[in-house]
């Protein structure tokens, strides 16, 4: 019966209470099959979702995106809620969401979504990722956190630290050749 969630043929991660617990990184996931198992106060176009249990390393900021998600489903929405206030109900405070937040890369259409939010060494943070008004497919979700855990790589091009400054331009890198 797919009314009852996850065990009527959705994703495993289809309901709440069954959150596939994660960390930074790259996790894939298909919401096909997927119901609506959260609250819309935040996002009235969430729809067929699928749920995360991000728990924290560092004490920092967290991008969490499915702008890299490079499978069918290419049209997300995003709502993260405290992880400490247990599964979210109708009215429950989101601490962040996001609809059609990526860039437009590579000639696609920007309708993935893309969060930041401040986190903490330890805690955790519900994630609800749905397809915009029912939209199923294949994606990924990819969390990056910025803080103490992932300083500024001075040798390697580019901005490991997600604080908008690369290499020369970063403070981080200041006392380096």
């Amino acid at each position: 019966n797919p009314a009852c969630g996850g065990g009527g043929g959705g994703p495993a991660n289809d309901l709440c209470l069954d959150a596939t617990p994660v960390a930074e990184g790259v996790f894939a996931y298909d919401n096909t099959g997927a119901i609506l198992d959260g609250p819309v106060d935040c996002d009235a176009n969430m729809r067929t979702d699928v749920w995360f249990l991000y728990t924290a390393s560092v004490d920092g900021t967290a991008v969490i995106q499915t702008c890299d998600g490079g499978g069918t489903n290419d049209d997300t929405v995003l709502i993260v809620y405290d992880g400490l206030a247990g599964c979210p109900t109708a009215g429950a405070a989101c601490l962040a969401s996001a609809d059609d937040t990526c860039a437009n890369v590579a000639g696609g259409a920007a309708f993935m979504s893309q969060v930041t939010l401040d986190v903490f060494a330890g805690e955790s943070y519900y994630v609800q990722v749905g397809g915009w008004n029912g939209a199923t497919g294949s994606s990924a979700l990819t969390i990056t956190e910025t803080g103490a855990g992932n300083p500024e790589d001075c040798a390697t091009p580019g901005d490991e630290d997600l604080d908008g400054l690369a290499d020369c331009d970063d403070p981080d890198c200041a006392a380096e050749p």
